[in-house]
């Protein structure tokens, strides 16, 4: 018991390293796609490589969506952003800029629903670009 009263300290301390990275991409809400969702994403210019031994940072932030019935389409692109790039890919919708300012994008997702139905449902994004870590 000693021994792990011991181990915690090096435990709690050893993860600030962890702790310290930057964080390029938030989405603040989930749920229903009946309401706009806002997306904070720090510019690609502006990125660091994070990880030890990688020489250029991830410049796309991703949202991965999911279904219990599976998806029966890929995902669309409703509208697509005037600022950034955007691109889809199994089941997750990327996007990055190289401007800071306001954007939106939606998108329309295909699923299969609980009792076996068709449904279709449109994801809608107020993208704000940042030049600094969130």
């Amino acid at each position: 018991m000693k021994a792990a009263w011991m181990l915690l300290p090096v435990l709690l301390l050893g993860g600030g390293a962890a702790n310290a990275r930057d964080i390029y991409c938030d989405v603040n809400g989930g749920g229903s796609p009946d309401r706009t969702r806002e997306w904070f994403v720090v510019n690609a210019n502006a990125r660091k490589p994070q990880l030890p031994g990688q020489t250029k940072p991830n410049t796309y932030c991703s949202i991965t969506y999911s279904s219990l019935g599976g998806m029966y389409r890929p995902i669309e692109i409703v509208t697509p952003p005037k600022l950034g790039d955007v691109k889809t890919g199994h089941n997750r919708l990327f996007y990055r800029s190289v401007k800071n300012g306001e954007d939106f994008v939606a998108i329309r997702m295909h699923r299969v629903g609980r009792t076996g139905g068709l449904e279709s449902s449109i994801f809608s994004y107020r993208i704000h670009v940042t030049d600094k870590p969130l």
